[in-house]
């Protein structure tokens, strides 16, 4: 018998009920694993929304545009500015900036026509420090913060025409009121400093820091100033003390003390030498200054009476010190009363010239301010 329209009809509606509950069953029965898949799917649909938002080029270019509009053009004002000062305006640096994989890069680069190579292969070693020394300056102008800062040998010693250029800017900072602190190894440049820090009238301390025997080292110790870049005061009381010291075991006998003698008046001979620099020619010219401070002629003043002191100074030091002898010549040493006596006519003499060193400077500075306006009488 044919079943009817209808059976069939009832027929397919109670197996899609069966078919639903048979799925109800299975989905209760791993309700876990359903829920665990849902949440993972509505993860990673996140995720891709969240890395699509982040997207590295979109992140580089909003980078760049704040920083173009921000920051590129005063700091390249700035950056000019530096490169004047610190005497680097013959060679055609621009600031060009650039994005890279989500960052924001700001570089100094030599400008051409043409492709050039990267700044460390067309520099010289001083060119490359005065650059760097350039753009941190520049920053720290942007920065606007007043904290100190430490510069560590900022010239080559074979850049010697920017020393000047380096020192005088460093000072300049000083000037405006930040703290800075330099080290260096390089006396030329140390001097430039001070003498920088003279003509802009800012208070600058010196200290020396040493490496000492039992292996301490960074040490400061004024102690440990090297002999050639001290004056003359503080050289005749170096070797007054070394005298002091040796006073009570020093015999002229005794040839164990002829390097304590050569060494004396090695000294001797060069502080009458470092008196010409210093007192004679009250710093005009100085060993490590390139310039001849032609200001100072006021306080210079040499006539006979110095030219015998010193001749007979120098040839007394020439006797013991730096001169091999003659084999035929008595190597006796000199006693100790003749020794200091030595030293006592070094001092007199640079006494003496300090003196009229200091009356000159005031008679020259009277010169150079002119005229005292007179009093106007009732």
């Amino acid at each position: 018998m044919k079943p009817s329209a209808d059976d069939t009809s009832k027929r397919q509606r109670r197996q899609q009920e069966l078919d639903e509950l048979e799925a109800r069953k299975k989905f209760s029965a791993d309700i876990e694993t359903f829920v665990a898949r849902r949440n993972a799917l509505d993860l990673l649909v996140k995720t891709k929304a969240c890395a699509a938002a982040c997207a590295v080029a979109s992140v580089t270019s909003h980078i760049t545009r704040i920083r173009r509009k921000v920051l590129t053009t005063s700091l390249q004002t700035s950056l000019q500015d530096e490169i004047v000062a610190l005497d680097l305006q013959h060679l055609p640096l621009k600031l060009a900036d650039r994005g890279e994989v989500g960052k924001s890069k700001v570089h100094i680069g030599l400008e051409a026509q043409q492709k050039v190579g990267k700044n460390s292969e067309i520099l010289s070693e001083g060119e490359k420090r005065a650059l760097a020394l350039a753009g941190f300056l520049a920053e720290l102008k942007e920065v606007g913060a007043r904290h100190g800062i430490v510069v560590d040998d900022p010239v080559s010693s074979l850049d010697h025409a920017r020393m000047e250029a380096v020192a005088r800017r460093l000072v300049k900072e000083a000037a405006a009121g930040r703290q800075v602190i330099i080290f260096t190894h390089n006396l030329f440049f140390h001097y430039a400093v001070l003498e920088a820090a003279h003509e802009l009238k800012v208070r600058v301390r010196e200290e020396w820091i040493a490496k000492h025997g039992d292996g301490r080292f960074g040490i400061i110790d004024n102690n440990q100033q090297p002999w050639i870049s001290m004056g003359v005061t503080k050289r005749l009381s170096i070797i007054d003390d070394r005298l002091q010291k040796k006073r009570a075991t020093y015999s002229e006998a005794d040839e164990a003390n002829r390097s304590f003698v050569t060494d004396v008046y090695t000294k001797m001979r060069e502080t009458w030498e470092h008196a010409i620099e210093e007192i004679l020619f009250a710093g005009v010219v100085g060993r490590f200054r390139p310039n001849v401070a032609t200001m100072r002629l006021r306080a210079a003043h040499v006539d006979k009476s110095d030219y015998e002191a010193i001749y007979a100074g120098m040839t007394r030091c020439s006797k013991y010190s730096g001169h091999d002898q003659a084999a035929g010549v008595p190597a006796d040493l000199p006693k100790f009363a003749d020794i200091k006596a030595d030293l006592d006519k070094l001092t007199s003499y640079v006494t003496a010239a300090n003196t009229r060193r200091k009356t000159l400077e005031k008679e020259g500075q009277a010169y150079e301010d002119g005229p005292m306006a007179a009093d106007v009488l009732d």
